[in-house]
């Protein structure tokens, strides 16, 4: 008796950890075909590139050029060009301008890294909700096939019953429109996964591999304590974060537009082409003091100021929302998880209640109308463990990424 115990706790466990395992696979088969996955990345290249630039603002810049060309007027030359020439300048003094602009520059870029991991957990979240969806629609359809079943046999019985003269022509008509009447259902829970089915292939996904639902009420789940995660590492607060400094960096950077610039300039030229025996070379140093700019310089601090403004509020309130919905999230998932061990609970009673009715309707005990009564309510109970299978899972998944993680290292946290 031990060895046949052993032996089904470890198929039911194996079978457990291969539900998983597809589960998790099915999540990476969505990313990999995540389009909106692909635009956050080239976005992020981009502001790589952008940030290296402005990292590079105390080099000079380098050009060489060319020029060969004559111009006549009337049979006469009046001007002609034949040279070339090298040229480098480079900004000595710009008020700290090139600093803050290099200082949003990584404010944007960082910014941009914590989009990409919220697209990618917002793809993952979207994905758990297709594969929940899939399952729950599969187990509602089931459970539809199931009463499909009771109410044919309840159709024999009754026509037993008639034909032994126990029951009136009457209650074979109800037993026939309650079966035509379920019919109706299981076509139409047919139809819902199907158009589950388009929605994940909407998603580059042709079919997914989870079969079974994934997070078990025994598997071990570790709810982070207040303390735990700083609530301003949350990507849905980080990424908000580095945007306002962005903005307060691009403040100061036209603040500084105010100071004078500095900039030195040499050149070297060489002419003609075909014997260069003329040789130049030219400095400049030049200083730009700006005087009046027709209000444009004060217009701009204006909007960056209101820039920054809207933006830091933007943080302070995802910041207070996030640390809100962390404390909401751990209740919700535990009144989930308190559901579906009652919503199981009651599956297993309403199934041997229903047995237990059958045996009362042949032996004439209970009318047709209370069988009907009976199969309704267990259908209502199986789809409502169904309903609350795909409540805790979807709850699950909304916590996971709310912490900013994803879902295989959330659910894998051991107490």
């Amino acid at each position: 008796m031990k060895i046949i115990f052993c032996t089904l706790f470890f198929i039911s466990h194996s079978l457990a950890f291969a539900a998983t395992n597809e589960f998790f696979d099915d999540l990476e088969s969505f990313q990999k075909n995540g389009l909106s996955i692909k635009s956050q990345r080239a976005t992020l290249e981009a502001s790589q590139d952008s940030r290296l630039a402005k990292s590079l603002f105390w080099t000079p810049s380098l050009s060489l050029s060319a020029a060969k060309s004559k111009t006549t007027v009337n049979s006469t030359s009046t001007s002609d060009q034949d040279y070339w020439m090298a040229s480098a300048s480079v900004n000595l003094f710009k008020g700290g301008a090139d600093l803050a602009d290099l200082d949003e520059a990584k404010a944007n870029e960082s910014a941009q890294q914590i989009n990409l991991i919220s697209e990618e957990l917002s793809v993952e979240l979207s994905a758990a909700n297709l594969i929940f969806k899939s399952l729950y629609l599969k187990n509602s359809l089931r459970a539809q096939n199931d009463q499909l079943k009771l109410k044919e046999d309840s159709l024999k019985i009754v026509k037993e019953r008639y034909s032994q003269g126990k029951t009136p022509l009457q209650e074979v008509s109800k037993a026939e429109i309650e079966l035509s009447q379920q019919k109706n259902k299981v076509r139409n829970a047919e139809l819902s996964v199907v158009e589950n089915e388009k929605e994940i292939k909407s998603s580059f996904v042709v079919q997914i591999k989870t079969k079974d639902w994934p997070i078990s009420l025994k598997q071990s789940f570790k709810f982070l304590k207040e303390d735990d995660l700083a609530t301003d590492h949350l990507p849905t607060v980080e990424s908000k974060f580095f945007k306002s400094k962005s903005y307060e960096f691009e403040l100061a950077s036209h603040k500084r537009t105010y100071w004078p610039k500095l900039d030195f300039t040499a050149q070297y030229q060489e002419s003609p082409l075909s014997s260069r025996d003329q040789k130049q070379i030219g400095t400049t140093l030049l200083l730009t003091i700006p005087i009046w700019s027709k209000y444009e310089t004060a217009s701009s601090i204006s909007s960056a100021h209101a820039n920054f403004i809207a933006a830091d509020a933007e943080y302070q309130i995802a910041k207070k929302k996030a640390g809100l919905n962390r404390l909401y999230y751990s209740q919700k998932v535990q009144v989930a998880s308190q559901n579906l061990q009652e919503a199981q609970s009651n599956l297993e009673k309403s199934k041997r209640l229903y047995l237990d009715m059958i045996k009362s309707y042949r032996l004439g005990r209970l009318s047709t109308n209370d069988l009907f009564i009976e199969q309704n309510r267990l259908i209502s109970v199986e789809l409502e463990t169904a309903n609350s299978e795909f409540t805790y899972h979807q709850t699950i998944a909304e916590y996971c990424t709310l912490l900013g993680m994803k879902i295989s290292s959330c659910v894998n946290r051991q107490n």
